[in-house]
């Protein structure tokens, strides 16, 4: 089995471990930072200036509200959005992305 195919098998056993590997990722970022524009951060229009926060790695993306939950997208699995809930660790992390994030004009 080859390693795309052994990561989608492992996928759709377990969506969320793709996440899971996703969200460590994305703590490397705040420790080694990611080459520019690889986390992106625009205002959204709305009052309050809510913010969309998007960031990729290889086989996944995310897009999240730094004051909200995020969602996950993996390349193995197409057309399923997994949203990742709001636990203790999440608001940290949304804040430190932002706070490094490119603000495209």
């Amino acid at each position: 089995m080859s390693t795309g195919s052994a990561a989608a098998a492992d996928a759709v056993a377990d969506p969320y471990a793709g996440v899971r590997r996703a969200l460590e990722e994305l703590r490397g970022y705040l420790e080694e930072p990611p080459p520019i524009g690889r986390v992106r951060s625009t205002d959204t229009g709305a009052d309050g200036g809510a913010r969309t926060l998007r960031a990729d790695g290889p086989g996944w993306s995310l897009v999240a509200r730094p004051d909200d939950m995020a969602f996950v997208l993996l390349d193995e699995l197409p057309r399923e959005v997994l949203p990742v809930a709001r636990g203790p660790r999440l608001p940290a992390l949304l804040e430190g992305l932002d706070a490094m994030a490119v603000r495209p004009s």
